[in-house]
């Protein structure tokens, strides 16, 4: 989780314009990314493009995307299709055809809040979730 609020503004700051390219609607991290608990915050390149979310089931639950540019983004998303660590993403159809040529795969559509309706989500995950993590996260990811 992020402990420090600079951070976290940066965060907020980058998730902004990330979102923005796409869409009016942009929702807070910095105070869920301040408050801990199972909230995480991953670097994965080390480059100060951020992925936030939450664990379930030790998979990594993809909730903010923050990257610096569109381009680190791409990579980011790449380096995410590629971990060892288990990730997923519920994500608007239209986002959907980048991380499946990624190298993400969709394994299911749930219904979720977004931007003050109810919308259709593809849940997306990478080759490290197992039908065990589909099990446990499915549930979590669509409340």
């Amino acid at each position: 989780f992020v402990a420090d609020e600079e951070e976290a503004e940066i965060i907020q700051e980058q998730y902004a314009n990330a979102i923005s390219r796409t869409s009016d609607y942009v929702c807070q991290t910095l105070n869920y990314h301040l408050l801990g608990g199972n909230a995480h915050v991953l670097d994965l390149l080390h480059s100060g493009d951020y992925v936030c979310g939450f664990e379930k089931a030790d998979c990594f639950i993809v909730s903010h995307f923050a990257p610096r540019t569109l381009r680190s983004g791409i990579r980011m998303i790449k380096a995410l299709a590629q971990s060892d660590i288990p990730v997923m993403i519920a994500t608007l159809p239209y986002q959907a055809e980048q991380l499946r040529k990624a190298g993400f795969r969709k394994v299911a559509e749930i219904p979720q809040f977004w931007d003050g309706e109810i919308v259709t989500k593809y849940v997306m995950v990478n080759d490290s979730v197992t039908s065990y993590h589909l099990v446990d996260v499915l549930d979590a990811i669509s409340e």
